[in-house]
């Protein structure tokens, strides 16, 4: 599962929430990268199928495009669609 890197930085515990409810805590973060912001999480018993990823290039004027991430995240906590983060 993919996050943004600021999301976790520094987080103590790191849990996700998918949009069936479920809810995994003590999930691992297996890769971050704060120059792209990213970060790659493992959640172990999450009952969901990954996403088909896109081709940019294939790409047409008018299709709809999902984009996820926070522009304004509270320093205390931060909510993204797929993880949350507490900072201690």
């Amino acid at each position: 599962m993919a996050t943004n890197d600021h999301v976790v930085a520094k987080a103590a515990r790191v849990a996700v929430k998918v949009v069936t409810g479920q809810v995994v805590r003590d999930v691992l973060v297996v890769y971050e990268d704060d120059t792209h912001d990213i970060a790659i999480l493992a959640a172990r018993g999450l009952a969901v199928q990954p996403i088909p990823i896109g081709d940019s290039d294939q790409l047409e004027v008018g299709e709809s495009v999902l984009a996820i991430g926070n522009p304004n995240p509270d320093p205390k906590i931060t909510h993204a669609p797929s993880a949350w983060a507490t900072r201690s």
